[in-house]
């Protein structure tokens, strides 16, 4: 007989948004990852306890779990137990944080162009178009300044 998963069990597939505590990761990882939780309600307990303590000591929201399980699946990683998620967690963090920078030097790059629509300075505009990394940032919350005040 083949295995069901736990969409079909409860009649609805979980989201991110239907996600906010340590149970319901639980059932969002099982359905997303094939994980079977720990047997008996004394261990399945204890699992639950020892999530909601790495969540405390390690700092991270149900988000980044979610996130998590989301990262190992497009990754094809192997994770066999709910434990193995965790090992997971840090590289899923960096990777949606590269993709946060990624997301904010286009605004910036945006800004940057319209800023150089407008500015009739030709050194301003000549330090607009050729800053680069941590200088563009300088360079345009200078402008800002300049521009706002005068």
């Amino acid at each position: 007989m083949a295995r069901r998963s736990v969409s079909y069990e409860t009649g609805e597939r979980m989201t991110h948004e239907n996600v906010t505590n340590v149970l319901s990761f639980s059932k969002y990882a099982q359905q997303e990852l094939g994980l079977s939780l720990p047997l008996g309600n004394g261990r399945r307990q204890g699992w639950y306890k020892f999530l909601g303590q790495e969540l405390v000591v390690q700092g991270w929201q149900i988000s980044d779990l979610v996130d998590t399980v989301d990262f190992i699946k497009a990754r094809r990683l192997k994770c066999h137990t709910p434990q193995g998620i965790l090992w997971y967690v840090a590289d899923s963090i960096k990777v949606n944080s590269k993709r946060t920078e990624f997301e904010s030097d286009s605004n910036l790059h945006t800004k940057v162009a319209n800023a150089l629509a407008v500015e009739t300075d030709d050194g301003w505009a000549r330090r607009l178009s050729l800053a680069k990394g941590k200088a563009l940032e300088l360079v345009y919350a200078n402008w800002v300044a300049e521009r706002a005040v005068g």
